[in-house]
């Protein structure tokens, strides 16, 4: 998995659970960048075990050059992990919405 891909996966979690979006990433309102690189720096240390462990379930589930991948939520196939990520977090998959 390269660099962009584990930042999307990291920056959509952080979004998902701050609210915000993680510095890189255009913000047109909200918090300032540097409330948001506080914010995410925070974030990340007192999450790394997780986030870590979490890339490495999905290079070991899903293999860094696979384009085979099936969405776990609605069992939708062929996806490479940049397709499955915009997938999962452009509400292409109602069952993911859910949760």
């Amino acid at each position: 998995m390269n660099a962009n891909v584990k930042f999307e996966i990291i920056a959509d979690a952080f979004c998902r659970t701050t609210g915000m979006l993680a510095p890189g990433k255009d913000a047109w309102a909200g918090p300032s960048h540097e409330e948001r690189r506080d914010a995410f720096a925070k974030w990340r240390d007192q999450n790394n075990t997780i986030i870590n462990s979490m890339i490495h379930a999905v290079e070991h589930v899903y293999g860094e050059d696979r384009q085979d991948i099936r969405c776990p939520f609605c069992d939708e196939d062929d996806f490479d992990l940049v397709g499955l990520k915009h997938h999962l977090t452009q509400n292409y998959c109602a069952e993911y919405d859910k949760i």
